[in-house]
């Protein structure tokens, strides 16, 4: 389940940028098993801390294990104090051995990290160790880098941008939603704007809910309008930014 500070302004501001000047890391690794090449684990975590710092943007990385599976979260953070924790990924390793287990942990990781913060690092299924396929050395696939998402997905996009909307009571228009992610088109965004997009738009829509429902407690209770919570409240729109 995806958790936040109560504002995200800044971390937004800050992942926008980020998207605008992360340098795609080289895909120097060598998968043995499918003879292909992907990003290794060091390469996604340098190209996020090279630009990642700049802009006050860092990560935090936690294990999770549960029903014979083992996986990585990431817990995106700014210098504001303000954070986005998100699901983790969780995957079952083939052996429960303490090799198969680390194959799975650093897969997971470096996969989550990736989706956090838009890196491509698939080209093949290096974690064919993780997912019995160690014996299948002459398999070639050829996976597109970044591809273009699916109508389903373009569907969910749109629906979420709706949802958004109605949730600032038109405050957040979903063209400006779309402007402040960076989008001019949505058929045409790849696989990892997309993670990063539902990221954002689902904590931007937990944030308008949660503004609504403090404004109709104060409307219930008179006495407390006056109160310094509502000058708060009211300047949480102003910080976190209204596209519109």
């Amino acid at each position: 389940m995806l958790e936040t500070s109560e504002q995200l302004n800044e971390l937004f501001k800050a992942m926008a940028e980020f998207q605008k000047e992360v340098e795609q890391p080289k895909k120097d690794a060598d998968n043995p098993f499918f003879k292909s090449k992907y990003v290794p684990l060091e390469n996604v975590i340098d190209a996020i801390h090279k630009v990642g710092s700049k802009h006050g943007l860092s990560e935090i990385t936690y294990p999770v294990q549960s029903d014979g599976q083992v996986g990585v979260g990431v817990i995106i953070t700014h210098s504001s104090g303000q954070y986005m924790k998100l699901p983790p990924i969780l995957l079952k390793p083939d052996k429960n051995t303490p090799q198969g287990i680390g194959s799975a942990t650093t897969y997971a990781r470096r996969y989550a990290l990736s989706a956090a913060f838009g890196i491509a690092s698939e080209t093949d299924d290096d974690g064919n160790s993780i997912s019995g396929n160690e014996k299948q050395p002459k398999q070639q696939k050829t996976t597109p880098v970044n591809k273009q998402i699916s109508s389903s997905q373009v569907t969910v996009i749109q629906s979420l941008l709706i949802k958004v909307s109605e949730a600032s009571k038109g405050a957040a228009t979903p063209d400006g939603l779309l402007s402040k992610l960076n989008i001019k088109n949505i058929e045409y965004i790849n696989t990892d704007q997309y993670g990063t997009a539902l990221n954002m738009l689902n904590a931007w829509k937990k944030a308008y809910e949660k503004k609504a429902k403090e404004d109709a407690a104060n409307q219930s209770d008179p006495i407390e309008e006056k109160e310094e919570p509502k000058v708060e409240q009211e300047s949480i729109l102003d910080r976190y930014g209204n596209p519109k």
